[in-house]
């Protein structure tokens, strides 16, 4: 099968879509390469770090650890409590990492423990917290900072939330104490496995702007995308290709909402967190058959029917997966998903190589037959008579 003139402008745009991705990630992860200061032993050293020119720096490295205790600052200074004390990476999941090394569930709550030295006091500050797994209260010299859903010592007790916020602090001395209280029943991790960002205050909301802009500008262009080649499906119903792309590019754009800063919440302030969970994982689990689809029907020869029913099945078993079950069973599903991901990734690159060879062969083979015919139809030069004859 040939390409034809369409074909080539959808797969013009699809490249433009995931080049214009990349850009903007490249332009948003600009400070990627800035060697940030990290927790060793559970301190992080800010003194020499120069909040105005550096920037804001993530908290991450070996924090204190206490499995099954919720302490609060009062605790570590009662001499009393006898606090031992163990180690654990942030950002990263407790599973396997706790005191039993017993938790491959993720279930359990514990206490987090960072200090933090600053060089100097009466700095207005801020902390950007992200979602964690899956509830949080998070507490700066005893003060408590933000909570994201409410965490207990049960299942029962616990309340999952996804809540990323930015949280205003004015440092009173010159080291801080950061806590956190963490608790998870009702997904297969947990753990802080989201980093916190700590800088100059108006310097993290700006962050916080810059991101969430960056968002709308990807979520707005996308969508855009996507109903554009929706009206050209109703303009040419017989090509269905542009409305499986479109199916991909709303799919890919909503996603954006309910993944990272999860502004659906701020649209459905009532939803509740395993609903959230749900549109996310399933946004994802649908989009698959979705794009495979598309490139079926860009390559009907190329691509396999057989292998196109085959992802399209295992999409529906993982999306009913999703809505008949709860979470702490379907988180369970996405690494086995990520595998067949990785397979129709392969198998997709595979048909569009596959049919830009098959398109060089006709052109070539076009062209061949084109000369032959020009041969053929050149008429033989007459000979010329010698002079002597």
């Amino acid at each position: 099968m040939s390409l034809t003139r369409g074909t080539i402008n959808v797969m013009r745009k699809f490249n433009i879509l995931f080049l214009l991705l990349i850009s903007c990630g490249i332009l948003y992860c600009g400070d990627a390469g800035k060697n940030f200061p990290r927790a060793v032993d559970g301190v992080i050293d800010l003194r020499n770090w120069d909040f105005a020119k550096n920037g804001p720096v993530d908290l991450s490295g070996e924090w204190d650890f206490f499995w099954k205790e919720f302490y609060f600052e009062a605790d570590f200074r009662d001499p009393a409590k006898n606090i031992s004390r163990k180690k654990i990476k942030v950002p990263g999941l407790w599973n396997n990492q706790t005191a039993d090394r017993k938790n491959s569930s993720g279930d359990g709550y514990a206490t987090y423990r960072l200090r933090i030295l600053l060089g100097n006091k009466n700095r207005s500050l801020a902390f950007m917290f992200f979602d964690m797994g899956t509830s949080l209260e998070a507490f700066a010299n005893g003060k408590k900072l933000v909570s994201e859903g409410r965490p207990g010592k049960t299942a029962k007790e616990t309340l999952p939330g996804y809540r990323p916020q930015v949280a205003d602090y004015v440092a009173d001395s010159d080291s801080v104490s950061l806590i956190l209280h963490i608790a998870n029943f009702h997904h297969k991790n947990g753990g802080a496995w989201e980093t916190i960002v700590l800088g100059e205050r108006d310097r993290i909301y700006a962050e916080k702007q810059k991101k969430i802009i960056y968002d709308f500008f990807i979520f707005g262009g996308i969508f855009i995308m996507g109903l554009y080649h929706l009206g050209l499906y109703f303009f040419r119903k017989r090509d269905r290709s542009p409305a499986y792309f479109s199916a991909v590019c709303f799919l890919f754009s909503l996603r954006i909402l309910m993944t990272g800063e999860y502004y659906i919440i701020d649209f459905a302030p009532g939803i509740s967190w395993e609903m959230v969970l749900k549109l996310e994982y399933l946004s994802f689990y649908i989009g698959v058959p979705f794009f495979v689809t598309f490139l079926h029907s860009l390559f009907p020869e190329e691509f396999s029917r057989f292998i196109l029913r085959v992802f399209q099945g295992l999409a529906a078993v993982f999306s009913a997966a999703v809505v008949v079950s709860n979470a702490k069973f379907f988180s369970h599903t996405v690494s086995v998903y990520e595998l067949i991901v990785v397979f129709a990734g392969l198998y997709s690159s595979y048909v569009i190589v596959r049919a830009l060879f098959k398109k060089k062969e006709n052109e070539g083979r076009t062209e061949l037959q084109r000369q032959a015919r020009l041969f053929s139809s050149e008429p033989l030069p007459k000979r010329v008579k010698s002079p002597t004859a």
